[in-house]
């Protein structure tokens, strides 16, 4: 019966969706494979949702690459993206709800879950009520992508989780090895800095920062059973394109994640610091020359280099903040008054948000800083001990990248985190000591 009515929205859906292509005159290679893509999506997830769950997420890190390609059904300026994730969201609602899951079962995101409502609340106050509304779906993906992975996943699943991490690593890989070779990449302070199928070199690099700390720590525990060799090999070309972005916050990230590994895995301390050093050694002419733009340069069309320019839209941002403090301006909303992105997640928290929301965002964060922590120490576990570090390190790492970038609104990055923790908390939650009270 699935099948049945799978195929018939399907046969429906692309004769509808055909015609909105000629009426709104959009019929354009591009849009076509987008529009096959999508239909094909909610075909396997009507079909069998933990396939479109997988399907979702090995795509997720290729979707922001639709807007550069001219990929619009015509509706609006919103890509293929925003599609396909109002769409899993849907499914997903309803599949949650025949499960009769409850949600706050799954505590570690009973923080997110007070987040989001308290969004919604501040939603009714927004300068623009719908797009904030729109903007609001980004986390609601997020919490989604996390029940379903919650509920779909296990223990057994472990490989499975690997092959969909490095599913989702290869067609970034691809675009940047093309864009080496066309040198297509944005040319930014005399840099041509590489974005994979990202819309941006920063959050390319912060979603390889991501799949780097899952493959590090994996080569300390190895509990994924992976190739030696195979690892090393991930490692090293994404440390290649992590370069090649020419990012400053990632590399920090990366030097600070390698040290806090070292300090907490004795056994492994020596190599690590080794490695780390031999690194920053190799790179060392790249990370002078790219540091020494700071105080110099032009940013955005000012005369000013971009840590200096991040000062003055921090400064001049924060009296929104005074005039609205406790529910802010909707989320969304603080590109729709400055022009421009904050680079500051708690600056635009505090601004779109409020105190309230700003600090249940942060609180969310440390609360899995904190038990991951605690969990890595008393374990013996090596599987729980190799999700507990992971999970640790990136958390430490957005943390801190947050201070600098617009990590909370990259969706396509913070679905391999959130699906990390969901599964790391369906695998231990019989024990009842992953990420608990």
């Amino acid at each position: 019966m699935k099948k049945v009515w799978a195929l018939s929205f399907l046969s429906i859906s692309i004769f509808v969706g055909l015609s909105i292509f000629m009426f709104f005159n959009v019929l354009t290679f591009w849009n076509i494979i987008g529009f096959f893509l999508f239909l094909s999506y909610i075909f396997i997830l009507l079909i069998n949702f933990k396939a479109g769950l997988i399907f979702y997420i090995i795509v997720r890190s290729y979707l922001d690459s639709s807007s550069k390609l001219g990929i619009n059904f015509g509706v609006g300026p919103e890509n293929l993206a925003s599609y396909i994730t109002v769409v899993f969201i849907i499914v997903t609602v309803f599949y949650l709800l025949s499960k009769k899951m409850n949600i706050f079962r799954v505590k570690s995101f009973r923080l997110f879950c007070i987040f989001i409502a308290f969004c919604l609340i501040s939603t009714f106050h927004s300068i623009k009520p719908f797009l904030s509304f729109v903007d609001l779906l980004r986390f609601v993906g997020l919490l989604m992508v996390a029940l379903a992975a919650y509920h779909v996943f296990d223990r057994h699943d472990v490989k499975l989780l690997f092959c969909i991490f490095i599913g989702a690593l290869i067609l970034p890989i691809l675009f940047s090895i093309g864009q080496l070779i066309l040198r297509s990449g944005i040319t930014d302070s005399g840099f041509t800095r590489i974005y994979g199928t990202f819309i941006h070199p920063n959050s390319f690099a912060f979603f390889l920062l991501t799949i780097m700390f899952f493959l590090f720590v994996n080569l300390i525990y190895n509990r994924f059973g992976v190739s030696f060799f195979l690892n090393i090999l991930l490692l090293l070309v994404c440390s290649i394109f992590l370069v090649l972005t020419f990012t400053r916050a990632a590399w920090i990230g990366l030097f600070i994640g390698i040290f806090v590994s070292a300090i907490l895995v004795r056994e492994y301390r020596t190599r690590i610091i080794v490695f780390l050093l031999a690194f920053t050694l190799l790179i060392s002419p790249l990370i002078v020359k790219r540091f020494a733009d700071i105080g110099q340069g032009k940013t955005f069309g000012f005369r000013t280099d971009s840590w200096t320019w991040r000062i003055q839209t921090w400064t001049n941002s924060l009296p929104l903040f005074y005039e609205h403090p406790i529910v802010g301006i909707g989320v969304g909303m603080f590109p729709e008054v400055k022009a421009v992105y904050a680079h500051n997640d708690y600056v635009r928290l505090l601004v779109e948000t409020g105190l309230v929301g700003c600090l249940i965002y942060i609180a969310f964060f440390f609360y899995l800083l904190i038990k991951s922590f605690l969990l890595f120490r008393v374990t013996d576990d090596l599987f729980e001990k190799q999700f507990a570090l992971t999970i640790f390190i990136l958390c430490i790492v957005y943390l801190l990248i947050s201070f600098s970038d617009n990590l909370s609104r990259s969706a396509s990055i913070l679905t391999y985190f959130f699906v990390l923790v969901a599964f790391a908390e369906k695998t231990h939650i019989a024990k009842d000591r992953f990420l608990s009270n």
